[in-house]
């Protein structure tokens, strides 16, 4: 996805797809692994802890992957898009205002603008979703374990440890515990039971039954 932009949409449908079916997979059976793997008292304290700690580990990447999103954004949305609208006709005094109304995606306000033209509107439009991309780009290779230093703006590739922490995370996989001898038909409560059920039924037929009674002596 880090390799994706406006350009390439064939490519990012396509990656998401991939990842789509490894994340699903990887959610699933990480839960169920952990339901197996737990005491049958205890599988709703496991269940509980597992999304728990799955919620505060998305807050934080949202947190994160929001803040990178916003810093690379301001810190090339402006010097960009006003020299490509600069080259494509537009006055110097209205480049600011030029600039807000595109952001907002009003086109009345980009109508107001003096001295726009349907040519500045796509280049700057352009230079705008360039902008979203490459900082959409910035978080899948932060999400990498790409090192990032000294500003948002300024990453270091640091392939070494992609390699290490990505093989590491396979090795790990080979030892996770095997649960294929709990995967049986036996569960903790049996919810239709042939005795639950005649119980059921028995009170059910003596409630109508007092029901129809009280209903011939009123």
């Amino acid at each position: 996805m880090a390799s994706a932009d406006q350009h390439t949409p064939r490519r990012a449908i396509g990656f998401v797809i991939v990842a789509a079916f490894g994340v699903g997979a990887s959610q699933i059976i990480g839960l169920l692994i952990i339901q197996f793997g737990a005491a049958d008292d205890r599988i709703g304290v496991a269940t509980g802890l597992t999304g728990s700690i799955r919620a505060t580990g998305g807050a934080i990447a949202i947190a994160v992957y929001g803040s990178i999103i916003r810093n690379k954004v301001g810190q090339n949305l402006v010097p960009k898009v006003a020299p490509a609208a600069l080259a494509a006709g537009l006055p110097p005094s209205a480049a600011e205002a030029f600039i807000t109304a595109l952001t907002s995606g009003s086109l009345t306000a980009l109508d107001a603008v003096q001295g726009v033209t349907p040519a500045i509107i796509l280049a700057g439009g352009e230079v705008v979703k360039t902008v979203y991309a490459q900082a959409f780009q910035l978080v899948f290779l932060v999400s990498m374990h790409l090192v990032v230093r000294h500003s948002v703006g300024e990453v270091d590739v640091n392939l070494p440890l992609t390699i290490f922490s990505s093989g590491f995370s396979i090795f790990a996989a080979f030892f996770v515990n095997c649960v294929d001898h709990l995967l049986t038909r036996q569960v903790v409560v049996k919810l239709e039971e042939p005795h639950l059920f005649h119980s059921h039924k028995t009170n059910l037929e003596d409630f109508v039954g007092k029901n129809s009674a009280r209903q011939e002596l009123l």
